[in-house]
């Protein structure tokens, strides 16, 4: 009877892990009654799945030195390219690199040293769609002017493709599992915009905000008061921690901003 009864309880704790590991593999927290375990019980007979996370690959390109932004999912592989302002190749390549794939091409304004090697660019990603603000468009259709008048040394004429569609204060952008928020900032331009990751508290800021300093507003449309309204009610009622990648030169912060940038004085 003893011998029995250890067989049974043998094979009743093998069924019983058994129906653990199927649990397991289908997700499911299971309420265990077993004489040994009383209580919620979640085997981990594998490793925890990857989580995804918001990466970023920032680097200059041009005749300028404007900062191009890669923004992907690490584990979707799905991204956006954020100012294309020349090197084609350079940032193809970067995309290739890191095998992703591209549901579009965004801009923080339309000046040429950051839409530059648009039409290139949007060919080798099979058309993916290029989105800007609607009050930028009439700079981005005169890009070959913008050459013409600021003497930048870029391939011409320029091929500027067409617009999909027009950013929009607030709209969210996806970029797989996370999300972009749009802050239209003008001054730089009249069409500048700004994308806000706030739960990565990353700011890609275009021209509009720079390490100890600010956009231009000497060209078509722009306005240092207007500038200096976007940046103190808006970015800099961001969180202080955010980090800020500036269209050129380092990264910054808004904590540094406040406190340093002389728009505020």
């Amino acid at each position: 009877m003893g011998i029995l009864s250890h067989s049974r309880k043998i094979h009743t704790e093998t069924l019983f892990l058994g129906l653990l590991l199927v649990f397991d593999l289908l997700g499911i927290s299971v309420i265990v009654f077993h004489p040994a375990v009383v209580g919620t019980f979640k085997p981990d007979f594998n490793s925890q799945a990857p989580m995804a996370e918001l990466k970023k690959i920032i680097f200059p390109v041009g005749p300028i030195q404007a900062n191009c932004c890669i923004i992907y999912d690490s584990l979707a592989k799905s991204g956006i390219i954020i100012d294309t302002g020349g090197d084609v190749e350079k940032i193809y390549a970067a995309v290739k690199k890191e095998g992703l794939t591209i549901t579009g091409i965004y801009y923080t304004h339309a000046h040429i040293d950051h839409i530059d090697v648009t039409g290139m660019l949007q060919a080798k990603l099979r058309g993916v769609p290029i989105r800007c603000h609607q009050q930028d468009k009439f700079i981005y259709d005169m890009a070959q002017m913008q050459i013409n008048l600021l003497g930048i040394p870029v391939p011409t004429p320029i091929n500027i493709p067409p617009i999909a569609s027009y950013f929009n204060e607030g709209d969210v952008i996806p970029v797989g599992s996370f999300n972009a928020r749009v802050i239209h900032t003008p001054g730089h331009s009249p069409g500048s915009v700004c994308f806000h990751f706030p739960d990565q508290k990353l700011l890609i800021a275009g021209d509009t905000l720079f390490r100890g300093s600010y956009g231009r507003t000497d060209l078509w449309g722009g306005s240092e008061e207007t500038l200096r309204q976007s940046i103190t009610q808006k970015l800099f009622t961001l969180p202080p921690e955010t980090r800020v990648v500036p269209g050129h030169g380092p990264e910054t912060t808004i904590a540094f901003e406040r406190a340093n940038n002389p728009i505020s004085d």
